[in-house]
């Protein structure tokens, strides 16, 4: 019963570049699935008659007093086809762009109003802004890569900054879920029943269970990668000081979707992971952590929970991913019944006549699709 990527599907390391490129935020710290992207334009359009915000030109929704861009909207297009394996939206018929059009704006209103919701709530400091940006900068080294992408991406460091502070408002909203959810013994047991019924729970060859932290450079630049190196050693002489391993992940990883799960990926087949990952994994001792490992554009701190032979997997080693899919569930019925919650308090007003004439942004393969594990 394989837990990677947190959908059981396969593990797919999504270094920051994916986060930065996407400009995609839900589950973790910011930059992630696009179902709950929240990406807005925030304007100064005030009636003076109301005191509401008037709508500002080329918006195709507005939640609240914030408003979604025709830009947004259409890079979400574009993401939404490069996911569906679309090369053309004009291959499709009416029926079938305005199921795809429909479904791409309830996703960017969903997400806005639980970046709303988020915002309400908890407040996220300058400083704490600053380490997030901080940690996806490096990942595009000293070059004028960073600068590069917020230009292509329509951004600037103001908006930036908007965007990093509703991320971590939803990630910090999400964990506070998490602290609230109790799994009781009868709810895993039920899950590794389940499990074990659809033939999940057998390895046909040797896995592990261990925790990584991922850190990103881009692929090539020797200064870059010297430095991330570096910032490897210094992290793991904290680790050798007795600092927790997970505080060093959620603080550094530039495996963004890892985060909320403490970068633990659970019944992992040697054979699916880098040689030098896996060479790794096969000589250190339970508990034990690894020097920094370089691959082209990551360098990898690993630290090793549990070796397993290929045979049936028993409930307790099942438990870590059990529990945290499970908690996930629960996490995400939660969250969209406080979105639905919002959506009848909270002004939602579409704009179809414009969204429908919005051509969808081309997305180019990002850094990341070249760092997948």
């Amino acid at each position: 019963m394989a837990i990677r990527n947190g959908q059981g599907d396969g593990w797919r390391k999504f270094i920051l570049m994916l986060s930065f490129t996407a400009l995609q935020f839900s589950v973790c710290v910011f930059f992630s699935p696009a179902s709950a992207q929240a990406t807005a334009v925030s304007a100064d359009h005030t009636s003076q008659n109301t005191g509401q915000k008037a709508v500002p030109p080329g918006v195709v929704a507005r939640v609240g007093n914030r408003f979604i861009s025709d830009t947004v909207y259409a890079q979400e297009l574009g993401r939404a086809l490069q996911r569906a394996g679309i090369a053309d939206l004009a291959l499709l018929s009416q029926a079938e762009q305005k199921i795809i059009r429909a479904q791409v704006m309830e996703n960017l209103v969903n997400g806005l109003l639980l970046r709303l919701l988020a915002e309400n709530r908890f407040e996220i400091s300058a400083a704490e802004i600053d380490h997030e940006i901080a940690r996806g900068r490096r990942a595009f080294g000293d070059g004028d890569r960073y600068l590069q992408w917020l230009t292509q991406n329509h951004l600037d460091e103001d908006s930036l900054r908007d965007e990093v502070r509703g991320r971590l408002a939803v990630a910090r909203l999400r964990q506070a879920i998490a602290a609230e959810i109790t799994l009781t013994d009868s709810e895993l047991q039920t899950a590794c029943d389940k499990a074990r019924r659809e033939g999940k729970l057998y390895r046909t060859e040797e896995t592990v269970d261990f925790q990584v932290i991922a850190l990103a450079f881009p692929e090539g630049d020797t200064q870059a990668q010297e430095k991330t190196e570096q910032l490897a050693k210094e992290i793991l002489s904290k680790i050798d000081a007795g600092e927790d391993f997970s505080a060093l992940v959620r603080q550094w990883t530039n495996d963004i979707p890892a985060i909320e799960r403490d970068g633990w990926s659970w019944e992992t087949p040697l054979s699916s992971l880098p040689v030098p990952v896996a060479d790794a994994l096969k000589t250190l001792e339970a508990g034990s952590v690894s020097p920094p490992i370089t691959v082209p554009g990551s360098v990898f701190i690993l630290r090793l929970e549990k070796r397993h032979t290929p045979g049936e997997i028993s409930c307790n080693d099942a438990l870590p991913a059990v529990q945290y899919k499970l908690k996930q569930i629960k996490i995400n019925e939660k969250v969209s019944e406080m979105v639905k919650s919002a959506a009848l308090t909270m002004h939602v007003e579409l704009f179809p006549a414009i969204a429908d004439s919005i051509k969808p942004i081309p997305i180019e393969a990002t850094q990341t699709d070249k760092n997948k594990w």
